[in-house]
């Protein structure tokens, strides 16, 4: 996961949109087209259950509550109604999958129509009443603005529609024209509150979704944000055997390179090297089926499917290895302007994968060979280096089930991997084979 820092101080809350920036944008964007349906059927409920509680304090409030209570039934009859109607016609083929956020009118309905409603109050106000109505407009303003909040192109458009029609009924009313010119300061101060706490709502989803990232793959650690942890993370990622990838990649000669350089800068070098990979590892597989972890200057990461695909995962893990092992070198070199040597192995098996470990403490962790021969293959690499320390790339050594399909990979010469002897007890009776880009 790249690191971002989204909020440098509070200030940023108030002069970054946090919904159109990239990185937030699109899990934000799933959580908003997952949450729309509960929210709705939320919204049609708390707003008739308002009016209804209204009701018998409209006999406190109010000198005449006949028009009051007669709107308020009708509110809630017609609500009731837009809740079935959804319920019966829309909820139950909604496919949070498939659809992308748009404005959604079943979300905008209720708070519209409280917000009319009320100005049809204020214009048939008698003067007892008066006051009260003008206060419960600010009231109604600033809650349903306020419920709006995480869906923008909602709250957006509900503000802008309900300054129209006030600033429209300021012609014809001129006498209440003072307080209607209110109740439109009002409106753009609750549009900037909303924004406010949308931006904080999203900078703490992001927040979730980069600490849950640390624990899980990023497909259940996108699940488990946009969800709001509604199921418990070991139910959702349940550890079993799985077919796995597993990718080992080290620096060579880390101590020596952190030896000549400053705390700071090895940090700001690591923190470059791994923003580079995890921007290339996201682009291949954006729907996160993959876990990551690293220490230092050590990457691991495992991808993961069934075996029924297995020729396409480990496609796909070659097509990221082979950009760790080409473009993503040249991108680091280049970027961070040192001499930095690193080797990578890919191993292809069963693995028991899935939340492991103290009950405190448990994160994603894969028993199985997979596993334990990537690391073997990653650090030969650096007995192969030493035959040829003049040439630069890294190099990838893979086992037989990967050879296979990287054979009939169009991004590899099937000539070009050779085949290798290793003396290491745990991999001499293995087909091992070496990759090096030839610049």
């Amino acid at each position: 996961m790249n690191k971002k820092n989204i909020d440098k101080g509070g200030l940023s809350l108030f002069f970054k949109n946090f919904a159109h920036i990239p990185h937030i944008n699109k899990i934000y964007h799933e959580w908003a087209v997952y949450n729309i349906p509960l929210y709705i059927k939320y919204f049609i409920l708390l707003s008739s259950l308002m009016f209804a509680v209204c009701i018998p304090l409209d006999f406190i409030w109010f000198t005449s509550v006949e028009p009051f209570i007669n709107i308020r039934i009708l509110f809630i009859t017609l609500m009731f109604l837009l809740f079935v109607f959804y319920q019966k016609y829309v909820f139950k083929n909604y496919n949070h999958i498939e659809n992308e956020y748009s404005v959604n009118i079943f979300l905008l309905i209720p708070a519209l129509f409280a917000n009319i409603i009320y100005l049809y109050y204020l214009i048939q106000a008698t003067q007892e009443d008066y006051i009260i109505v003008l206060l419960a407009n600010f009231f109604v303003i600033i809650i349903s603005t306020l419920f709006m909040y995480r869906f923008w192109k909602e709250q957006y458009l509900l503000n802008g529609i309900l300054i129209f029609i006030v600033l429209s009924i300021s012609f014809f009313r001129i006498d209440i024209v003072q307080d209607l010119i209110r109740l439109v300061y009002f409106h753009v101060i609750s549009f900037f509150v909303a924004f406010y706490y949308r931006n904080q709502f999203l900078d703490n989803l992001y927040k979730r979704f980069t600490h849950i990232s640390s624990l899980v793959p990023m497909q259940i650690a996108k699940y488990y944000t946009i969800s709001e942890g509604r199921e418990n993370l070991e139910d959702i990622f349940k550890s079993e055997e799985r077919f796995t990838v597993c990718l080992c990649s080290d620096w060579r000669n880390y101590q020596k390179f952190a030896d000549n350089h400053k705390y700071d800068e090895l940090s700001n070098f690591i923190e470059i090297f791994y923003d580079i990979i995890f921007e290339k590892l996201e682009s291949l597989f954006p729907e996160g089926e993959y876990y990551t972890d690293w220490t230092a200057d050590e990457l691991f990461i495992v991808f993961y499917g069934s075996e029924d695909d297995k020729s396409y995962i480990i496609d796909r893990a070659l097509k990221f290895s082979h950009a760790l092992a080409t473009d993503i070198y040249l991108t680091i070199s280049s970027r961070l302007d040192i001499d930095l040597f690193y080797d990578v192995g890919l191993s292809a098996g069963l693995g028991y994968l899935g939340l492991q470990g103290p009950n405190r403490f448990k994160k994603t962790t894969i028993t199985g060979k997979p596993a334990i021969i990537a690391k073997r293959l990653e650090s030969t690499g650096k007995s192969i280096r030493c035959e040829n320390p003049n040439h630069s790339f890294p190099h990838l050594l893979i086992d037989e089930d990967v050879y296979t399909v990287a054979s009939r990979n169009t991004l590899f010469n099937k000539h070009s991997f050779n085949r290798i002897k290793i003396d290491n007890d745990s991999l001499k009776n293995m087909k091992i084979y070496d990759w090096q880009f030839q610049d």
